[in-house]
């Protein structure tokens, strides 16, 4: 799987001309990446039980077998947009992004962190200090997104397909270009938010 999506750079003509633009394309951009998550969480731990009369052990069937409620999902897929939107910022310049497009993702953040208070990203973040690359940094996602699912000790069975098939997910490729790059009167009629 290639590192990044296909290359989209962020330049000054897709900076929104207004702060009600901002604020419409941030909500837009938030609703659309944890509608996708919570997409393609159900569809990884669909496969996982489709499979799992093949697992090894009992303890692995059971996990892979077991039910989720929705603060254990909201909890995953938190862990799972902050890496998606640290993924972006990256791709973005990081540090060197411009810094309305940082406001944008703040934005975007803010939109989640309000309409799923918990877990906090103040209380996720630090469970990230180790993470130095992206391929830690999506390693370290897949296991706290398991570990928020309560797989516990069974997660290590089942973060490497978590990794490939949700956090590195190529549902993720063009979110940004399309919250950036669509007509706000798109934006207006297709946000869930």
């Amino acid at each position: 799987m290639p590192d990044a999506p296909e290359a989209f750079r962020v330049r000054l003509e897709h900076m929104p001309s207004s702060d009600e633009e901002m604020m419409a394309r941030a909500l837009y951009y938030a609703a659309f990446m944890t509608r996708t998550i919570a997409q393609e969480l159900e569809r990884t731990i669909k496969e996982i039980r489709k499979n799992a009369a093949a697992l090894p052990d009992e303890r692995l069937r059971e996990a892979a077998q077991k039910e989720y409620d929705a603060v254990q999902l909201i909890a995953a897929n938190k862990e799972i947009s902050l890496c998606w939107l640290q993924q972006d910022a990256q791709e973005q310049g990081g540090t060197d992004m411009p810094p309305w497009l940082s406001e944008f993702f703040s934005r975007v953040a803010a939109a989640i962190e309000n309409r799923y208070p918990f877990p906090a990203y103040k209380d996720i973040l630090p469970e990230f200090w180790f993470c130095m690359t992206r391929d830690t940094f999506c390693w370290e996602a897949s296991d706290l997104a398991l570990q928020a699912l309560g797989f516990a000790g069974a997660r290590q069975a089942f973060v490497d397909k978590f990794e490939q098939d949700v956090v590195r997910s190529t549902a993720r490729e063009h979110m940004l270009e399309k919250a950036l790059t669509l007509p706000i009167e798109t934006i207006r009629e297709q946000s869930l938010w």
